[in-house]
């Protein structure tokens, strides 16, 4: 479980602006409303061998690149 950075935040901004746009929800304007407030409850949850394999080819990404210098 991690934090949400910038751009995890503003993608989330952006589905539950969405979700009030199609439902008129209640608990979505009052998100929107308090989103500074909100923004901090939100995490990231993400399974350890997906982690790996994301580190994996990040670690693969920046091999290439130094190769290629």
């Amino acid at each position: 479980i991690d934090p949400l950075d910038e751009n995890d935040l503003q993608l989330v901004h952006a589905l539950v602006r969405r979700h009030y746009d199609y439902t008129q929800s209640a608990v979505a304007w009052r998100v929107l409303a308090g989103w500074s407030e909100y923004a901090r409850k939100f995490a990231k949850v993400m399974p350890v061998e997906y982690r790996k394999v994301l580190a994996s080819q990040h670690l693969d990404t920046e091999a290439a690149k130094l190769a290629s210098i």
